[in-house]
This record gives C-alpha cells, structure tokens and sequence, in this order.
C-alpha cells in the first residue's frame, strides 16, 4: 500500500519437477607400464514437468509442459608416463544438459518474463552439449614442490541466452543461440614445507560466441544508425561472452600453528569483463541508462 510496493496480484503459479536418471560405464586399459588408455560413456535421461497452478493447460499463455530429453556422452583420454614425476595427458569428452524448469518456462518471445518473479508459456527448448578437448601434463620438481599445465578447446552447442524483450529492460526469455567456444590454459604450483603451504594458479579463458544472432536492449547505444528499431543489436561470431574475465591469478598460504590450528592468506586477481547487455563489445559507456543485474554505464567492469 506504501509508495513503490508492489500489490498482492499473484502473476505466476508454477510447480515444477525435474529429474535425471544416468548411467554410467568406465575402464582403464594399461598397454604398458608408462601408457594408460581410458575410455568411458554416460547415458543420460532427464524429465522436465512444468505444471501450471494458477492458469491450467488450456491457456495461451500456460506454462504447463513436459519436456524429455536424453544422450550419451562419450569420453576418451590417453595418459603417458616417461618418468615418476611426470604425467603426460590428452583426452576429449562430452557432456550435455536439459533445461530448466524455470528456461523452459521463460523460452516464448511472444510472451516475454520478468524473471524470477513471471514466467510465459515454454515452446520446447534443445539441450546444451559441450565437446572438450583437453590437453597437459603434472609432475614434481621436488619432492615438496607440484606443478601442472593444461590448455583446453570447448565448443558448446546450442547455448542458452537470456535475451530481453523489445521495448523492455527487465523482461526477455530463453532462447538457444546457437554455439559459445571456450579455450585456454590454466598453470598450476604448489609446495609444502614442514607446516608452511602454499599454491598459485593462473588461467587465460577465450570465450567467445561462435554463431550470429541479434538481440534487444534499450540500454545498449550500439545499435546502427540505419536500423529502424534502435533496440536491436548485432552479435557476431567471435564477440566475447560478458561476465568471463580473461585472466585469472589466484594464490593461497597457510601455516597450521598448531594440529587444530592454522592461519592463511588468500589472493584471487580477475581482470576485465563486460558486462550483461553488452554481449557484442561495442557499447560506449555513459550514453544510456542502466540495466538491472549489471549497469551499463561502464563499457567493462
């Protein structure tokens, strides 16, 4: 009843469930002492139940739905071992996951959502399936000191984005956008000696959009000049995705005082990222107003 409260209107009535039933089969082959062949496959299956309480099935805008959706996901890897404190790897697997509930119930741009307070009705949904490969190696410098190296290429397909309706800053609905590429290195020291330890890691991430689409943001001032719905922008292939720094550094210490007690430190560093809205790079900072869950008055944060 006070100014900026909202009334007691109930909007949304949804009781959703959701379970995954998986199986799971693994073997490791040991061609020699120093090789080690690694093989495996997961089968999923998931159901997705959305029942909606306050409307029933028979309306337009109903969020009633069932949604199945199954896979099996492979993997492979290969291990050599030349020496006792070196460990040399490759491997490449894939992975997959189902909607949500609340995705599927926010996917209609006919009936965009104010999430997670309204959902619209649920067109189905593909699942998202990632294909990794992995490649590095760990070993020893000394018996107290540990070190590993990996770089990485993940390709997901079918991703979701939240994308925002025309016209609106809040409002918007899931939708697959096609495929998001991942790919980087992560470097990894650690040491111990008598009651010090320690360790430090950095990672270099890439992650990027690998499909066309366009979205809607009233926020957003790199819309072209030529477009005559000044709400819509272009993301190309290549864009970095926002919310994902590039650089990542991350240091821990720790002595133990006594065997219940100790005391430590922790460092974590992460560089720029841009921020939601701003998916295609290109928006100039201090030219619009700013979004929930993330302003937009600075180009990155």
């Amino acid at each position: 009843t006070g100014l900026g409260s909202l009334g007691a209107e109930q909007t949304t009535g949804l009781k959703s469930r959701q379970y995954t039933i998986s199986l799971l089969a693994t073997d490791t082959l040991s061609i020699n002492e120093k090789w080690h062949l690694n093989a495996g496959a997961r089968y999923n299956y998931t159901n997705v139940d959305n029942d909606d309480t306050l409307r029933g099935a028979s309306s337009p805008q109903t969020l009633t739905a069932k949604g199945s959706y199954n896979r099996i996901n492979p993997t492979i890897g290969l291990t050599h071992t030349p020496t006792d404190k070196v460990s040399i790897f490759g491997s490449y697997s894939e992975s997959s996951r189902a909607p949500t509930g609340i995705e599927l119930g926010c996917s209609n741009p006919a009936y965009p959502c104010l999430l997670p307070s309204a959902m619209a009705d649920d067109p189905p949904l593909k699942q998202v399936v990632a294909k990794t490969y992995d490649f590095g190696a760990r070993g020893s410098l000394t018996d107290q000191v540990k070190w590993n190296a990996s770089i990485y290429h993940a390709m997901n397909h079918q991703d979701l984005q939240f994308i925002r309706a025309d016209g609106s800053t809040s409002r918007g609905y899931y939708s697959n956008v096609g495929r998001t590429q991942r790919q980087g290195l992560d470097l990894g020291l650690s040491g111990q000696y008598d009651r010090f330890r320690w360790n430090a890691s950095y990672s270099y991430i890439r992650a990027t959009f690998d499909s066309d689409f366009s979205l809607v943001n009233s926020a957003n001032s790199s819309a072209p000049d030529d477009n005559p719905n000044k709400n819509i922008y272009n993301v190309t292939k290549g864009d970095k995705m926002p919310s994902i720094p590039a650089h990542q550094f991350k240091a821990r210490a720790q002595y133990d005082v006594t065997p219940k007690w100790s005391v430590g430190t922790n460092l974590v560093y992460f560089s720029d990222q841009y921020v939601m809205g701003n998916e295609n790079n290109e928006h100039q900072a201090n030219t619009s107003t700013c979004l929930i869950s993330g302003s937009l008055r600075d180009n990155k944060r």
